[in-house]
């Protein structure tokens, strides 16, 4: 279960750890409602990664300071097959990297070149 947080992790955060509150919000909002522009995802690809979410755990965070991007395995290096889906939020990008058919990178990047965004936005604000 997600913890009560606005989403802001501090970096002494010991992993693995389990999903913030909006952690939680954003990959399941990712996994019901992103497409990748490649290929379409079948509901049963849909359903067979939300049953993975209780026991996703955060295993790493980017410590570029200006993203609240998260690994969610201990080796988000690409894999066979890597899908990437995608959404906007007001002033940052989201993908969602899955790796070998499991949810490995949630990634959030300001879309300003000098931005900067340390939280994930609610799933609300998120456009598919």
């Amino acid at each position: 279960m997600p913890s009560p947080s606005d989403g802001v992790v501090t970096p002494a955060a010991a992993f693995p750890r389990e999903l913030t509150s909006r952690e939680h919000e954003v990959l399941v909002a990712m996994l019901r409602q992103a497409s990748p522009h490649e290929r379409d995802v079948t509901d049963a690809a849909r359903a067979r990664r939300l049953a993975m979410v209780p026991e996703i755990r955060v295993t790493g965070e980017c410590e570029c300071g200006r993203c609240p991007s998260v690994e969610l395995v201990p080796d988000a290096s690409p894999q066979p097959g890597r899908l990437i889906l995608e959404a906007g939020a007001p002033g940052l990008g989201v993908l969602l990297f899955i790796d070998g058919d499991r949810p490995s990178y949630l990634e959030g990047f300001p879309v300003d070149v000098d931005g900067t965004a340390r939280a994930f936005p609610p799933a609300s604000e998120l456009h598919f």
